[in-house]
């Protein structure tokens, strides 16, 4: 059995006893691990090569980026995903350079080197605005996962994105299909509790995102790859 297998039936039998004493506990207990990468991508930054250290503080947490390239003529922001970490897009920097671009990658709160024990879309949608303001103002965006839903939630906000070039690579479009899968690991084998534990779940997440649910918020075209092709997305960049 792996580790992941024995994680998820500990969270299981605690949800469950949980469920037992109060469906809302439940639900909210779901969300705060739905929110949780227990899994950090752990790196060395010597392994960064050719960079200047950043640190930017945003709320409670220190968070540890990047920048390469400073002062150039057009400015980039890289995204990582889930349990990712900007040391996982090295590989994009040399070619984005040679195109003149300023790159800035940041590991996000609770994520690689940077502070934090948890993360949802509007706060990783927030982590980007604030970068925006501080090192941008950014005219292109690389992201990945559950960080192209942040980038779109950012991007609908600004009021001027009609000439950012945005390339979203296996972006996290479909916030409901990742919900759902959540709660059939977790909820698995607690039949008799799903009819009012998932909705306690789904309102909790409303609540702790500011009422914004994720669903439909998506107002940009995705570009799905079925990998990390630079080529394809050095063009559109």
């Amino acid at each position: 059995m792996s580790v992941q297998s024995i994680i998820i039936k500990i969270f299981r039998g605690r949800l469950q006893l949980l469920a037992t004493l109060s469906k809302k506990r439940a639900g909210n207990e779901a969300f705060r691990i739905f929110c949780t990468p227990y899994f950090r991508m752990a790196y060395k930054e010597s392994e960064v090569k050719g960079s200047e250290r950043l640190s930017f503080k945003f709320g409670s947490a220190n968070t540890i980026g990047y920048r390469w390239n400073r002062g150039d003529r057009k400015k980039l922001l890289i995204v990582h995903g889930f349990r990712s970490a900007s040391a996982n897009f090295l590989h994009f920097t040399a070619p984005l350079i040679q195109k003149g671009y300023e790159i800035v990658a940041f590991d996000a709160p609770a994520h690689g080197l940077s502070e934090g024990k948890r993360l949802n879309a509007i706060e990783y949608k927030d982590f980007i605005t604030a970068l925006h303001d501080h090192y941008g103002p950014f005219g292109a965006f690389l992201a990945h996962s559950f960080g192209g839903l942040a980038v779109s939630m950012n991007l609908a906000e600004l009021s001027e994105n009609t000439n950012i070039k945005t390339v979203l690579v296996a972006p996290a479009a479909n916030s409901r299909q990742l919900i759902e899968f959540f709660l059939k690991k977790c909820v698995s084998g607690m039949r008799r509790y799903v009819t009012t534990f998932t909705p306690i779940f789904i309102a909790s997440a409303v609540k702790i995102l500011n009422g914004s649910p994720l669903q439909g918020v998506l107002m940009l075209s995705m570009v799905l790859f079925s990998g990390y092709t630079i080529q394809v997305i050095l063009l559109l960049l």
